[in-house]
């Protein structure tokens, strides 16, 4: 004979009423009471029918999940992680493999989102994304899975590449490693359209400070095989000769910011203008100590803003940050250091640092 909810209201001296808010979480149960209606529940085996609860409730306790792959161990092992908290929360997973077939993912959402389940996880594949809100219900709960759209109307769940290829890149640096390259595309499980498509959107993106980094190594070949640096920085020893030692240390450090645009290698740049520097400073009053700080400020202070600097420039990319964006919010940070970096060197030249 069937056991039924009765039975266990009978069993453990409490109300039908007060089993099935137990058992549904749907309204405030003492814990000694949930004690006695569990344990009633585990004496006579009773199990809740499903159905019926939901039809009761309105809830299915019942998640999807839409993968594009279920082989791929990066969504299997998602798979088993999201399966085992929500069954610890008493839910219930559906797992849906589109095998990269947005014709096969739409038939499994129009499917789930007609009533199967209370909420979806989607590993989209669906590119458009006016095609892909039409298959949403209003007001039904998604969650996108290491997918976005441009459009924001759907909370996503992605994975950051960034921190853990920096951390990796650190490493291997800190070992002394010089060379290092990295492994995607097709072991990442993209297909080659997908591949094709992405070098193609990045490419676009990196064009404009690839043709900037080209345009300054060339000017800086000009510069330095001409010896034109060399006339440039001699012509202006006979202005700074003139000028108080304090405000001739600030022009040096000027100078030193233009010429890290053109040449943005430190060892490049100690190479081309430290040999002038130096002489220079002692034919105008400036400590060569003072030189080599105006020196330094100018080189790494500079980088921030420059877009010759590779480093800024790789972290910038690596962050999906446009550098104009960028560019935008560094800039007054990059003034203010840079005055206070003047003021610096106006007090070192007066006491005779």
């Amino acid at each position: 004979m069937k056991v039924t909810i009765s039975d266990v209201a009978k069993l453990a001296g409490v109300s039908t009423a007060t089993v099935s808010h137990t058992i549904n979480s749907t309204r405030y149960v003492s814990g000694e009471t949930k004690e006695k209606v569990y344990k009633a529940i585990a004496e006579l085996g009773y199990t809740p029918d499903a159905s019926a609860r939901s039809f009761r409730t309105g809830k299915k306790k019942t998640i999807g999940f839409i993968v594009p792959d279920i082989s791929n161990k990066f969504f299997a092992t998602m798979i088993e992680s999201v399966e085992n908290y929500l069954s610890s929360h008493g839910y219930h997973l559906i797992i849906a493999n589109t095998k990269e077939n947005p014709e096969r993912e739409e038939t499994n959402i129009r499917l789930l989102a007609a009533g199967l389940v209370d909420g979806l996880l989607i590993a989209s594949t669906i590119e458009d994304f006016s095609r892909f809100e039409s298959l949403i219900p209003a007001g039904f709960p998604v969650v996108l899975v290491d997918r976005t759209f441009d459009v924001k109307r759907f909370p996503s769940v992605c994975v950051s590449n960034f921190q853990p290829i920096y951390r990796s890149v650190c490493r291997l640096a800190g070992k002394g490693d010089k060379r290092i390259g990295i492994i995607g595309g097709l072991v990442a499980g993209y297909k080659p359209n997908e591949i094709a498509a992405m070098f193609t959107k990045y490419g676009k993106e990196m064009f404009t400070a690839a043709l900037v980094l080209g345009m300054a190594k060339a000017v800086s070949l000009v510069l330095t095989q001409g010896n034109i640096i060399d006339t440039m920085v001699y012509g202006m020893s006979s202005i700074l000769g003139g000028l108080p030692a304090g405000l001739s240390a600030v022009i040096m450090f000027l100078i030193q910011t233009i010429v890290n645009f053109f040449i943005n290698s430190g060892s490049g740049q100690a190479a081309a203008m430290m040999p002038i520097m130096a002489p220079l400073s002692d034919l105008i009053g400036v400590s060569r100590q003072t030189a080599i700080l105006a020196f330094q400020m100018g080189d790494g202070l500079s980088n921030m803003i420059w877009p010759t600097s590779a480093s800024m420039m790789a972290y910038v990319f690596a962050a999906n940050e446009k550098f104009e964006s960028y560019l935008k919010f560094v800039l007054p940070i990059f003034l203010i250091v840079s005055v206070l970096g003047a003021i610096m060197l106006v007090i070192g030249t007066a006491i005779g640092y």
